[in-house]
């Protein structure tokens, strides 16, 4: 194997010399940007604005990811939610999210399933929930009782996702909540943060 591509290297570098240049260019881009990415976070280089660049190129993957997904459902939909607003109490068994809405002068609980997301970790969410219990969240309710929750600006749902707690549902009834992560993601490439802000 290793001989195939030594082989199919030296063919590139000898018989088409502007390629091999183009293909050693991109790699150590790719590299290059790799150990960017990969720089820790630290108070000088946050001055330097350089763990603001490595938030919108994180951002830029997630958008792309979550707009492809929307294109790819096929699944369209002019679908407004249902907006709410309470707090995040816990979750049950079945991985549904029990929560309190205020309605009126009473606090009314429900039982919601995260919209798009396939809970991995039950324990892990639990614990992500519990940590902001005492937040004021707002909940976005699409049919078949799915919601999109937001604290803090965020989406809920993708942090799940992205600390390896949840995964996106393969098959979604619609792009909707797709539509709903990719733009917030497309905000933070622009640098303003979009959707969800309570």
């Amino acid at each position: 194997m290793m001989d195939r591509i030594g082989e199919w290297v030296d063919t590139l570098r000898f018989d088409h010399p502007a390629a091999y240049r183009g293909v050693v260019a991109v790699f150590v881009l790719v590299v290059i940007g790799i150990a960017f990415l990969m720089l820790p976070k630290s108070p000088m280089l946050q001055a330097m604005g350089v763990t603001g660049i490595q938030k919108r190129a994180s951002a830029l993957s997630n958008a792309i990811y979550w707009s492809s997904r929307a294109a790819l459902n096929g699944k369209s939909s002019t679908e407004k939610p249902i907006t709410l607003y309470g707090n995040m109490e816990g979750i049950d068994r079945d991985g549904k999210l029990i929560v309190t809405v205020s309605a009126g002068n009473k606090w009314v609980r429900y039982s919601w399933v995260l919209a798009d997301t396939v809970i991995t970790d039950i324990y892990g969410v639990a614990q992500q929930v519990g940590a902001l219990r005492l937040e004021d969240a707002k909940f976005e309710v699409y049919r078949r009782e799915q919601a999109v929750v937001w604290v803090r600006g965020v989406p809920f749902n993708v942090k799940l996702i992205e600390a390896g707690l949840a995964t996106p549902d393969p098959t979604p009834p619609t792009d909707i909540v797709d539509v709903a992560f990719a733009t917030y993601y497309w905000g933070i490439v622009r640098g303003i943060p979009t959707g969800g802000k309570s």
